[in-house]
């Protein structure tokens, strides 16, 4: 009987991974207490079937630091070999994180910063376990 499911499991489709890339960061607040960025990201599907997302996991380093990390809680769907978007808004404690990232929001406009996120996507599809992704870039904070 295990051989069966085995054998039913090795016909199915093979599901790739997303590709989930940082389109810009946004500072939206900055004042003595609080900072307050939006990071919008870029979701391509490289699979033949539509991606029904339940939630992304996720971490964000900037220069090599951790930036943010979480979990969206919207649902959404990515088309086949299509793309989709989502935005999650991250507040940072100003006097527990002014020296790591002073330089960026000096330098952010000026200069690409190097970035990596990495995590997974829970997808509504059965018996798919989380998806996992790492991507590396460079982004501007605007």
């Amino acid at each position: 009987m295990s051989l069966l499911f085995s054998a039913c499991a090795s016909q199915g489709p093979a599901i790739e991974s997303p590709v989930v890339e940082i389109s810009s960061i946004e500072l939206l607040e900055l004042n003595l207490r609080r900072q307050t960025f939006r990071l919008h990201f870029d979701v391509a599907n490289p699979n033949p079937f539509p991606l029904p997302v339940k939630s992304v996991q996720y971490t964000v380093f900037l220069e090599s630091r951790q930036f943010a990390s979480g979990e969206t809680g919207s649902r959404f769907t990515v088309p086949a070999r299509g793309e989709s978007t989502f935005d999650i808004s991250v507040d940072l404690d100003l006097m527990s994180t002014a020296a790591s990232f002073a330089s960026l929001l000096r330098s952010g406009t000026s200069r690409p910063i190097p970035y990596q996120v990495n995590g997974s996507v829970a997808v509504g599809i059965p018996f798919t376990p989380p998806l996992r992704f790492t991507q590396d870039g460079t982004i501007l904070v605007r």
